[in-house]
């Protein structure tokens, strides 16, 4: 019998879906016409016979699950209207996915709440949404996270929040944590490694945001990302910083991490046995794991011409926060 994965879908025959100049919508005969989303029309397009249901998921996770275009389109309404520069423009909901209440139990997709994907998917949308603010007069001011704690779920149920039983923070806190230690201003960062999640040819976002606040330190983030949850690798990276405002002073380098063996309290619990009944001194363990760790040895440095070079290796689903902070 043909795996049902490998069958390629095909829409009846007697469906006719229709865009009209950006609206879509979808008929049997012609008599009654039903407006429909855009996602479902992709969706539509898409069976028709040629393809694989493999092919298909494939294609649905290079073109969707990322807020960068509807916020995009929402930027582009907003700035045609001068009476809404003044405005705050707050973007709700910055998750990954749709189906709050949802879980592992409900499809096994939603395992990537629990995981480093989440933080890493966080980090990655922050840079996309400043991107987008730099092309607008009036820009997003504020982003939020629509998430939530369940009472009377199992561990680790994988539905959208920030923590789980017994108070245990899932590593997504820690990508807040990350962002909260970045500074007031940004300044530039170019990425070789970088993507357009705009693109339906977006794949891995080897990126990063880089700041400075007042005392002259250095904020750099770097992520590891690609949209789909279940990709394993590792990248190396190199860094090269320029015009350090240290004058050649010594600084001191620190690394926080989020990956799959730091600052992620899920692990510590899959490396447990997932127990849905764990002791005391398992539950201490657990959350032994879910602060935001330093990595390594803090070390000091001093730079060549106000320029500094590293490299590090940093895994898929992974993101990196360096603080360089001048000494004296």
């Amino acid at each position: 019998m043909e795996e049902l994965s490998l069958k390629k879908p095909l829409k009846a025959k007697n469906l006719k879906i229709i865009d009209h100049l950006g609206t879509h919508y979808a008929t049997f005969d012609g008599t009654k016409v039903w407006k429909v989303e855009k996602w479902m029309y992709k969706l539509l397009a898409m069976c028709n016979g040629k393809k694989t249901f493999d092919e298909i998921a494939e294609d649905i996770a290079r073109i969707s699950g990322y807020p960068a275009e509807d916020i995009k389109a929402g930027l582009e309404i907003i700035n045609k209207y001068p009476e809404l520069l003044n405005c705050n423009i707050l973007v709700d909901e910055c998750d990954p996915d749709v189906g709050t209440i949802y879980g592992v139990y409900d499809n096994p997709n939603f395992i990537h709440r629990n995981t480093e994907y989440y933080p890493v998917f966080l980090c990655s949308m922050v840079k996309k949404i400043l991107e987008l603010n730099k092309k607008y007069q009036k820009g997003v001011d504020l982003i939020t996270s629509w998430a939530f704690y369940f009472e009377g779920k199992r561990f680790f149920e994988g539905n959208r929040t920030l923590f789980t039983n017994e108070n245990i923070e899932k590593p997504i806190v820690n990508a807040f944590r990350m962002l909260s230690k970045l500074g007031d201003t940004q300044i530039s960062l170019e990425s070789s490694g970088a993507s357009d999640p705009l693109s339906e040819d977006w794949e891995y976002d080897i990126d990063g945001i880089a700041t400075i606040k007042d005392d002259n330190s250095i904020q750099i983030m770097i992520w590891n990302h690609h949209d789909e949850w279940w990709r394993e690798g590792t990248e190396e990276i190199n860094i090269e910083i320029l015009n350090l405002p240290f004058e050649d002073r010594p600084f001191i380098l620190k690394e926080y991490r989020i990956d799959k063996e730091h600052s992620n309290s899920y692990t510590e619990w899959v490396n447990q046995g997932m127990p849905q009944d764990p002791s005391p001194s398992q539950v201490a363990r657990i959350k032994e794991k879910q602060g935001l760790e330093l990595v390594g040895l803090v070390r000091k440095y001093l730079p060549k011409n106000r320029t500094f070079n590293f490299r590090f290796n940093l895994p898929l689903h992974g993101v990196s926060l360096f603080e360089l902070e001048p000494i004296g």
